[in-house]
């Protein structure tokens, strides 16, 4: 679809707008109440909740001598990416960004970033992207022409999977706890545009949690359905993502 068509195809923008933000919103309810219900999993440890601020809910754990923390931000900064690069190649590599602007390039999460303090750093539990793509079932019952399905949201969704899943493999972290949510009637069974999503999971199945990679090229954890995700499902999944996040920084840095 070239981009002369999608400027043509205005009766589908407006409803893709609604739906994306309403699925914004599931996502991010949805981790909060699994973040709220991650403290369950540990029940022989002491949880102390810290008031929730404007951008960040903290929880407190005190795991024998392991102190964890765990918080919610709304963006992840680009410039822990040139930190990463630094730290791993130092003096042998000039690396922009990092000092300057540190605080205006930002990669927005649809679920917030879920951190766990470990090791006296901040470490990603936890984060996912959603994105609600078709509007042609509505349009057929209008009675109006389907449009032309697009490639926009596959794109952006898999530049951040090969942005995220190379700040991992820079800082040698053996998980990958990014998520992305597929739905909407761009999906459905058959569809060709459902099948190019294969390409981020290097052609291991959909809707499996892939935080611990089972192969070298770390696959996508990538969800998919016409359906709307349920917020009940979406919790289980991204609950599932930080109960695996959680336990591989407890065994790699706790006593």
């Amino acid at each position: 679809m070239n981009k002369y068509q999608l400027m043509n195809c205005k009766d589908q923008h407006q409803p893709k707008n609604i739906k994306s933000k309403k699925f914004d919103e599931r996502i991010s309810e949805s981790t909060a109440l699994a973040a709220k219900d991650l403290i369950l999993f540990y029940p022989d440890h002491k949880f102390l909740a810290i008031p929730r601020t404007k951008d960040e809910v903290y929880f407190y754990e005190n795991l024998n001598n392991f102190s964890i923390k765990v918080k919610n931000e709304d963006k992840f900064n680009i410039c822990d990416i040139s930190d990463a690069v630094k730290g791993k190649y130092g003096e042998k590599i000039e690396v922009l960004g990092s000092n300057q602007n540190r605080n205006r390039g930002f990669l927005n999460s649809d679920s917030g970033v879920i951190k766990v303090y470990t090791n006296k750093q901040w470490e990603v539990i936890y984060l996912a992207e959603g994105k609600d793509q078709g509007t042609n079932d509505q349009l057929v019952l209008k009675g109006k022409k389907p449009q032309c399905m697009g490639n926009a949201g596959i794109d952006r969704a898999g530049a951040n999977i090969d942005l995220y899943k190379t700040y991992w493999k820079i800082r040698n972290i053996d998980i990958n706890p990014f998520v992305v949510f597929f739905e909407g009637c761009d999906f459905k069974e058959g569809s060709y545009i459902k099948d190019r999503l294969y390409k981020y999971t290097y052609g291991l199945p959909f809707n499996k949690i892939y935080v611990h990679p089972p192969i070298e090229e770390r696959p996508a954890s990538i969800f998919v359905q016409s359906d709307h995700w349920s917020i009940e499902d979406l919790k289980n999944i991204s609950l599932e993502v930080m109960k695996q996040s959680m336990d591989y920084y407890i065994k790699k840095n706790g006593n």
